[in-house]
């Protein structure tokens, strides 16, 4: 994991190792590096991108089972969507889409939260707008889930 951050080898490489170690090595991978570089505010612009590549690869290959285990990496991708350098907007983005047409039904439950934090005063206005949005795209798909 951390030679694909690094610049050295391909998401595609951490999928095989995932699918190799099973989901219980991705969560253990999310809290000790993945975090680590997304929350770090003098991480590269190249080593962000790469997290959110292996994020989307991860959630690409193993649909809505590995939804629960990047959870953590949700609101930073939002964030991330309004970062100054557009390799890493765009790879935030391209990792958010993933995730949230997956999260449906029960998930909802998790994913609103996370949206709301989104739309917190503090967070950039791309960020609001893509949150916002995402709760509307929910809200048209599980009216009556969304209501509760």
């Amino acid at each position: 994991m951390a030679k694909v951050v690094s610049g050295e080898g391909s998401p595609a490489d951490v999928v095989s190792v995932v699918k190799t170690e099973g989901l219980a090595y991705l969560k253990a991978a999310i809290e000790a590096s993945l975090l680590t570089v997304l929350s770090d505010k003098k991480a590269g612009a190249e080593a962000k991108k790469a997290v959110f590549d292996i994020l989307g690869a991860i959630v690409g290959d193993f649909g809505a089972v590995a939804v629960p285990h990047v959870w953590e990496c949700l609101i930073a991708g939002l964030r991330a969507i309004s970062d100054k350098k557009d390799e890493v907007a765009a790879s935030a983005r391209a990792f958010v889409n993933e995730v949230t047409p997956l999260c449906g039904g029960e998930m909802l439950s998790k994913l609103v939260p996370i949206l709301l934090t989104a739309m917190a005063g503090k967070e950039k206005w791309q960020t609001k707008e893509l949150a916002l949005n995402l709760m509307m795209e929910k809200a048209a798909a599980h009216p009556k889930k969304m209501s509760l």
